[in-house]
């Protein structure tokens, strides 16, 4: 459909007030929620693409994100509630504003039926902690989209947190992810799992909780996080 290729533009380009217009001709015309949200998945990470080959300056990422948040408050609310899998606790680490990846994150697995906590961005590694002792979640997500972030803030916040999980005898996993995160780079912090992007997150959230996704989809998951 021209309005789906056109909706990924809009989204890439910044530009809000269109994709309001466009996700709502989009809805009358029937298409499921979640094909609009492959659609936002994929604009964002062209867009991550982009600022990596700096093609895209932190300015263009602002207003990608602002033409995103508009799509994500139109479907949001349209998004079929289904019965709570489990909890997820979710965060940008300590140094990084990256909001966007987390977002889409967050969209996904809720429509698989996860209550998701966003702690948002900026985060330390004592408020990955805090969070877990308010909402005792199974599995916490952490992110990061900056080299630097990842190299510092990352690494310490999983080293603390599986501190944490082993001083206390907790059974909590931890997924980690970003633009700035490899699968190599995953496992060497000591993170349970990792995910390419939101697609994935689901994936292996499932798998984590109770080795029950479908594996032909999870395969790529699987190749990269052995490799």
């Amino acid at each position: 459909m021209d309005c789906l290729n056109q909706l990924e533009k809009m989204v890439i380009e910044g530009r809000p007030y269109l994709v309001e217009t466009l996700v709502k001709e989009i809805l009358k015309n029937d298409v499921p929620v979640y094909t609009i949200l492959e659609i936002l998945s994929n604009a964002m990470e062209r867009i991550g693409q982009y600022f990596e080959e700096k093609k895209y300056c932190v300015a263009d990422v602002w207003f990608s994100a602002k033409a995103f948040d508009k799509a994500k408050e139109i479907i949001e609310p349209l998004i079929p509630k289904i019965s709570t899998k489990g909890k997820i606790l979710l965060g940008t680490v300590e140094g990084d504003v990256h909001s966007i990846g987390t977002k889409i994150v967050q969209l996904f697995l809720e429509g698989d039926g996860f209550e998701v906590i966003n702690l948002g961005v900026d985060v330390s590694y004592q408020m990955f902690i805090d969070g877990y002792m308010e909402h005792n979640p199974q599995i916490i997500g952490l992110a990061a989209w900056l080299d630097t972030t990842a190299n510092i803030s990352l690494k310490e916040a999983v080293l603390q947190l599986i501190e944490y999980r082993e001083k206390n005898n907790l059974d909590f996993k931890i997924i980690v992810g970003g633009l700035a995160v490899s699968p190599r780079f995953a496992k060497a912090i000591g993170a349970d799992s990792y995910a390419k992007n939101a697609r994935e997150a689901v994936y292996v959230a499932n798998d984590l909780l109770n080795n029950s996704y479908d594996r032909l989809k999870g395969m790529m998951v699987e190749e990269a996080w052995e490799s």
